[in-house]
């Protein structure tokens, strides 16, 4: 999966001159500082599934600063290197089987989101979260928080914008991605849906059933 990040961090006590990410199993193209929109390329060193950034300066507490990085994600190969879990999981990518669907999924419990990501990968971290998916538009996206925006591209693409704005651990990071139906359901006027396969849409709330108890 290529992916790049913003990623907006500042020191929790001490005064810090570097930020340390787990990065497991990636490429890592491009490291820099972003600054009114602008890229200043940053020294970095990647090596054992660990991604060190030396910062433009020296940052105190409460100081916020956004790296940006580009890489990509390598999950099958974080497995071989020993991993029990991959984190991001393609299943049938190519659509060759057609006993099972097309599908991404994340799951990143507890310390896995970094398969898919640079981050401080501990469940103690506390952070909020944006996501942009482009997909083939035939497929819906889920995330954390709300849809926010939905863009087509070109080449029968579509852009999805998800944001989650209360701060919660790394390892809930989602992403999902299939050919979904979405069935509507509500709960003291909160709105719920349900994303199934298609062939199970007449069944969704016998499926989850439990859900509004």
């Amino acid at each position: 999966m290529n992916g790049e990040e913003w990623l907006t961090a500042s020191p929790y006590f001490y005064p810090s001159d570097s930020l340390i990410l787990n990065a497991r199993a990636m490429l890592i193209h491009e490291v820099a500082m972003e600054k009114s929109g602008n890229k200043v390329p940053l020294k970095y060193n990647y090596a054992n599934n660990v991604l060190t950034i030396t910062l433009d300066k020296t940052y105190n507490r409460n100081q916020d600063y956004t790296v940006y990085i580009k890489y990509t994600a390598r999950p099958n190969e974080a497995e071989k290197q020993g991993s029990p879990a991959k984190g991001l999981y393609f299943i049938n990518a190519q659509g060759k089987d057609k006993n099972y669907p097309t599908q991404i999924w994340t799951d990143g419990e507890s310390e896995y989101s970094s398969t898919w990501f640079p981050t401080i990968d501990k469940p103690n971290q506390k952070t909020t979260q944006e996501i942009y998916m482009t997909v083939p538009d035939k497929y819906l996206t889920l995330s954390n928080g709300i849809l926010k925006e939905s863009a087509k591209e070109s080449g029968g693409m579509r852009t999805d914008h998800w944001v989650m704005d209360k701060r919660h651990s790394v390892y809930l990071f989602f992403m999902g991605v299939g050919e979904y139906v979405v069935v509507k359901d509500k709960w003291r006027n909160i709105p719920i849906d349900y994303y199934v396969e298609k062939e199970y849409e007449p069944y969704a709330r016998q499926i989850y059933g439990n859900t509004l108890k």
